[in-house]
């Protein structure tokens, strides 16, 4: 509902209900005031029988009778659904707690399974969690699971790599990230990462990719165990993810293990199933 200053939308001259006026309308604000009476002596085309008095009605209005100067005027605008902030979870078809996603890593001449499922995702802080399961990596661990967390690349974190857990570069990330064919066509300029703060802002959740970071911290469900024999997860992985095709690509780095070792999944189809839901 808009409200509109009588100023500038006066009634039309011509009507025969019209006042003459020989000086300007603005000058003569008293005379278009609504009373009370002027009111209750409306007539309504549609019912209002639910209407218990026109002083009920007179609730809706300003206690005064006169209309606000100008300059003390505001129309309304506001969208009352929206009075609160609220911590809301934004989520794709794939982007879900409970996405499944399965596919393979190589490393030089060898390839290994893969299992991929999100725990959380929260698009409003930019996080991520999950479990991935890859299997016969090593002849002790023929199964072996691993937790993760992580960042998704948006208003809170950017294409450069600024936790020291990480161990990266901005000079790493270039490498990697270039390697996206996706991510070359965006044209930005890491070495100059603030003039890319209008993307990160309005358009890193807009686009047909989204990337991440996925930093795996222990072997699940055993939080203590962080390293076995024959196996590191000390690295992380740089991670896109096609939100048409729920396809993710992904690159493993640490600098103690070969390079570019690369992940591919495809999403399992859940016929568009959350396992997990907020009320907000």
């Amino acid at each position: 509902m808009q409200l509109y200053d009588i100023d500038t939308h006066p009634l039309v001259i011509d009507s025969p209900h019209a006042p003459r006026y020989d000086t300007c309308l603005s000058s003569q604000k008293n005379c278009w005031s609504v009373t009370d009476n002027d009111l209750c002596s409306l007539s309504f085309s549609q019912d209002t029988s639910n209407v218990d008095s026109c002083e009920d009605s007179m609730s809706l209005f300003s206690d005064s009778d006169t209309f606000p100067d100008e300059k003390d005027y505001t129309p309304i605008s506001r969208d009352i659904f929206n009075t609160q902030k609220q911590n809301i979870q934004v989520f794709n078809s794939f982007l879900k707690p409970g996405s499944m996603f399965t596919g393979h890593q190589e490393s030089g001449r060898h390839q290994y399974k893969v299992e991929v499922k999100l725990l959380n995702v929260d698009m409003h802080n930019t996080s991520i969690s999950g479990l991935l399961t890859i299997h016969n990596l090593t002849e002790t661990h023929p199964v072996l699971t691993t937790y993760f967390d992580g960042e998704i690349i948006g208003k809170k974190h950017s294409f450069v790599t600024k936790s020291k857990e990480y161990e990266s570069s901005v000079r790493n990330d270039i490498q990697h990230w270039a390697r996206f064919t996706s991510w070359r066509d965006l044209n930005l300029d890491l070495r100059e990462d603030e003039k890319n703060e209008h993307w990160y802002q309005n358009q890193a959740h807009l686009s047909d990719h989204i990337y991440m970071r996925w930093k795996e911290k222990f072997i699940y469900p055993d939080s203590n165990v962080s390293n076995i024999k024959g196996a590191s997860f000390a690295g992380f992985y740089y991670v896109c993810l096609n939100v048409r095709t729920g396809s993710i690509t992904g690159l493993y780095f640490h600098k103690f293990t070969d390079r570019f070792q690369q992940l591919d999944l495809s999403h399992v189809p859940d016929m568009g199933v959350c396992q997990t839901f907020e009320l907000c």
